[in-house]
């Protein structure tokens, strides 16, 4: 498994694993992160209890260069609905075609449950039809099929917030 790490002091994110000051241990109460430069004063190293960590949900988006998609993603993904219509043909009645109802994109927060794995809690939606952004929200499926990593929780907040002059009212 993969992991990254927020290290909300420094305002920073760590590959845990490829941090060359940084040792990332696991232990029994989980991961830990220990400063190889800092001092604990009691002549070892600084444990880094404050760090935030994030585990990979093995699945990448579809971008040209994938990106993996790591719990507390910002994740944007194209999503429609649609009904089936039914005409009347030579062969009697059978499906017509489909009408769009919906058509855009909605943004979520990865997030995880043992008890359900990673799933995304949608917080927005923006209407292809009229480009309105609207609050959303609901849980849904994490799908790689047209999905974006956008950004993270902790380095990209102002993804979070829906300008109110985008808000379709």
């Amino acid at each position: 498994m993969k992991y990254r790490a927020w290290d909300n002091e420094k305002q920073k994110m760590y590959e845990v694993g490829k941090e060359p000051n940084i040792h990332f241990e696991f232990t029994e109460h989980g991961i830990r992160g220990i400063d190889m430069l800092r001092s604990d004063g009691k002549g070892g190293f600084k444990v880094l209890d404050h760090l935030i960590y994030m585990q990979d949900s093995g699945m990448k988006d579809n971008q040209e260069v994938p990106n993996a998609i790591v719990a507390n993603d910002i994740v944007k993904k194209y999503v429609h609905s649609y009904s089936n219509y039914y005409a009347e043909g030579p062969g009697g009645i059978g499906l017509g075609g489909q009408e769009t109802h919906f058509e855009g994109y909605h943004y979520g927060i990865v997030k995880y449950r043992p008890s359900r794995g990673f799933f995304l809690q949608v917080f927005m939606t923006e209407d292809e039809f009229d480009g309105s952004f609207k609050p959303y929200k609901t849980d849904g499926d994490i799908t790689q099929y047209r999905s974006e990593v956008i950004g993270n929780i902790f380095e990209n907040p102002e993804l979070l917030e829906i300008p109110e002059e985008l808000i379709d009212a």
